[in-house]
């Protein structure tokens, strides 16, 4: 062993484009994602409702 620590060493300059890829990634990039997932859970109910009608034939009325 030559007492070297495994991985690569961080200068400080490096430490502004670390915080850059971490709040692009972690933030802003989430963005897209969470966009669609949430549309998908507003039509939970209206998915549940016409496959209840179509698939089990329930009534669908007031």
């Amino acid at each position: 062993m030559t007492g070297r620590r495994a991985g690569s060493p961080r200068a400080p300059a490096d430490l502004p484009w670390l915080a850059l890829v971490i709040l692009c990634s972690g933030a802003i990039a989430l963005v897209p994602l969470i966009w669609p997932a949430s549309l998908l859970l507003n039509l939970e109910g209206h998915a549940t409702l016409a496959i209840a009608w179509l698939v089990f034939r329930e009534n669908v009325d007031r």
